[in-house]
């Protein structure tokens, strides 16, 4: 049975806490990204950046070797448990912080959705490797527990020793540190079931040589599953709809931006026109990977609209015979979606259900399948992995 154990390290220090917690990396524009990590205080300036280049993660180090210096983070007392709150204006979550054995996401105790890339666990250990310390959890979804929600509602009970509102929503903090209680609450989170990751396989896959994978443990019930789009640049957007209509798919011209009615369909994006397509049944009902939406629209949707020949069945690959596609982050303002010289294919989010389905198939979903909010936030504590902060630092 997996285990959920305390963690040491350090804290955001309260009263740089809005400063420093850094904002979802997802939600941010490349622009936006730049200018937050040139923020001395911002945590970001410690994140893998994107792309990699030259001398970068020595920067990160650096970074946090100023954050740590600077005292914008706090020496934790001892081993310490935390809960979290997390509220992005559409959910709340309430999960759990600590440190869980590394080969329990290897030996099948907390099951993956997604596929990784390789290459990215490769640069985020990288990472890892230079800067010597993890601050973002891996979300990682259970069933409802009567006793853990008992216990984390006593803990919120009390004042937060973290607090920050900002445009991203709102988190808190609280440490537990009291044995009798971490410990209760410690066996609570490690007697609940059906463990699987709901986001952060890479950094969990790349966290696995350290021995231990910080992570945070909600309900599934109070995480909602937005999906992720798909975007890919094209001659002429506005034939969009012509190329799918060639291919006998079933599309429909819509007066301006909408999102799908329900699974099974998609909207698509293009030159300032939008349509609605009803996706293909999958090549095979049986299967949970090939009734999932993405996956129908890899193969009938992203070939036809990149120039490549339409996929036959099998297990979902990225697209490698056409231009580059991008997974796009769910928003609100579809119109935000639009880009010129390019189409973008708006996705109906999987259920739980499905997500379940495919993990007790033993199979995966294409990685950037699924976006799992409220996101987790970095900069709220610093785990060192291995010991390697300066010392005397607070």
């Amino acid at each position: 049975m997996p285990r959920l154990e305390p963690f040491t390290g350090y804290v955001v220090a309260p009263a740089h806490a809005a400063r420093v917690v850094a904002p979802p990396f997802d939600t941010l524009s490349p622009e936006q990204r730049r200018a937050a990590r040139a923020d001395p205080d911002s945590f970001l300036g410690v994140l893998p950046p994107r792309p990699e280049t030259g001398t970068v993660l020595e920067d990160c180090r650096r970074h946090l070797d100023h954050l740590l210096a600077a005292g914008r983070f706090e020496q934790l007392d001892g081993p310490t448990l935390a809960v979290l709150r997390l509220d992005d204006g559409r959910r709340v979550a309430t999960g759990v912080l600590g440190d869980v054995a590394a080969e329990r996401f290897e030996d099948g105790s907390i099951a993956p959705h997604e596929q990784i890339r390789p290459a990215t666990v490769a640069a985020l250990r990288r990472h890892l490797e230079v800067v010597g310390a993890v601050s973002s959890p891996v979300c990682v979804a259970h069933e409802p527990d009567d006793r853990c929600a008992e216990l984390t509602a006593a803990v919120t009970g009390g004042v937060p020793d973290v607090e920050v509102v900002d445009a991203a929503g709102s988190l808190r903090l609280w440490l537990v540190t009291d044995p009798t209680v971490r410990d209760e609450l410690g066996a609570a989170v490690g007697a609940t079931t059906g463990w699987l990751v709901a986001d952060g396989h890479h950094r969990a896959a790349a966290a696995r040589p350290a021995g231990r994978v910080l992570s945070v443990l909600v309900p599934h019930d109070q995480l909602e599953i937005r999906p992720f789009h798909r975007r890919l640049p094209a001659d002429d957007p506005t034939a969009a709809g012509a190329r799918l209509r060639e291919r006998g798919l079933e599309v429909i011209d819509l007066p301006g931006a909408a999102a799908p009615d329900g699974p099974g369909e998609v909207t698509v994006a293009g030159g300032g026109r939008w349509w609605r397509v009803r996706l293909p049944a999958p090549a095979d009902a049986s299967d949970p990977v090939e009734a999932l939406d993405v996956v129908r629209t890899e193969r009938h949707l992203l070939a036809p609209l990149s120039g490549g020949r339409q996929r036959r069945a099998g297990p979902p690959q990225p697209l490698t015979d056409g231009p580059e596609v991008t997974a796009v982050a769910p928003t609100d303002v579809l119109d935000e979606l639009e880009r010129d010289g390019q189409v973008t294919v708006v996705l109906h989010p999987p259920s739980w259900a499905e997500v379940r389905a495919v993990v007790e198939a033993g199979h995966t979903m294409p990685p950037k399948s699924t976006y799992v909010a409220p996101k987790q936030r970095s900069g709220l504590v610093v785990v060192p992995r291995p010991q390697r902060l300066p010392s005397g630092t607070r």
